[in-house]
């Protein structure tokens, strides 16, 4: 992006500052800046920034623990059937093992989707984006 020469002496010009991207489009402004004090340039780039919109919620994964009965929870642990033992390569006792601890969990405290609200940014304008 940055083709002038950021390094000037009185016998020589080189560019040894670098600036790369692999989305120029995304590049508004870039340059380099003189300096008189010594024979070093400054260069710069300023990216576009995107529109955001504010009015679009995230949503997570949780657990919902309302319902959850630590005693029911333990006993279900008890009885289950780990079997894994009777496997000989480790992997695949993790996989057992854990496909049966994570189906107990989720009898006992199931995912929920939950919205959660994006903070507003009350400096973030239009004006500032365009």
């Amino acid at each position: 992006m940055i083709n002038e020469p950021t390094r000037v002496t009185s016998t020589s010009e080189s560019l040894i500052d670098l600036c790369s991207t692999s989305s120029p489009d995304n590049i508004s402004v870039y340059g380099v800046i003189r300096s008189g004090s010594n024979d070093y340039d400054i260069i710069y780039i300023l990216r576009k920034l995107g529109h955001f919109r504010t009015n679009r919620h995230k949503f997570i994964q949780k657990r919902c623990l309302k319902n959850f009965n630590q005693e029911l929870f333990i006993n279900d642990l008890k009885d289950a059937h780990w079997d894994v033992d009777k496997v000989e390569n480790p992997n695949v006792q993790w996989e057992i093992g854990k496909t049966l601890y994570v189906s107990i969990v989720d009898k006992h405290s199931p995912l929920k989707r939950t919205r959660i609200r994006k903070k507003k940014s009350p400096w973030l304008t239009k004006d500032l984006v365009n």
